[in-house]
């Protein structure tokens, strides 16, 4: 079953990456004076309300399709770091090199302290792929203790709502 595409997923995602990119452009609109903030706030809670949670709940589901073709062994674990962990490095400092470059025409300009610190706090926009890692690396070890899959995608939910 993991061999073929699963398109209600990745219809699941899509909209969902479609909604990260409506709430940012309301976002810069919003803050840019172009768009009344009451306009901003209905739209944005409406969002902001299930789109991460929804990206969540998707990775869970699969992860415990994953589960069933024995993963959550050190070369799964190894191949989150590779699929998510470097990317999540590569970005994060093509991020906050572009910030530094422009620090003076940027509303929140950035430090070397946090390129420095993204393994603590991740900069900007990447603290999904920072989440997704940890909860990846997370729901290994709770697999090991045999606790389901669903109390990962619980966690993961209750971690996104903290994370905003």
């Amino acid at each position: 079953m993991m061999n073929e595409r699963m398109t209600w997923a990745d219809s699941t995602r899509g909209i969902a990456i479609i909604l990260v990119v409506i709430g940012h452009v309301i976002s810069n609109l919003s803050s840019s004076g172009l768009l009344e903030i009451r306009q901003y706030e209905i739209v944005k809670q409406i969002i902001y309300s299930f789109h991460m949670p929804l990206f969540f709940f998707v990775s869970g589901y699969l992860l415990a399709i994953k589960e069933n073709e024995g993963a959550y062994s050190r070369i799964y674990i190894l191949n989150r770091f590779i699929t998510i962990g470097i990317p999540y490095v590569i970005f994060s400092f093509m991020y906050w090199f572009c910030k530094f470059i422009f620090s003076g025409a940027v509303n929140n300009p950035v430090q070397i302290t946090d390129l420095m610190l993204i393994f603590i706090s991740p900069i900007g926009e990447y603290w999904f792929l920072y989440t997704l890692l940890i909860l990846n690396i997370i729901r290994a070890v709770i697999y090991r203790m045999d606790i389901q899959a669903t109390m990962c995608m619980v966690v993961g939910l209750v971690l996104v709502l903290v994370c905003q």
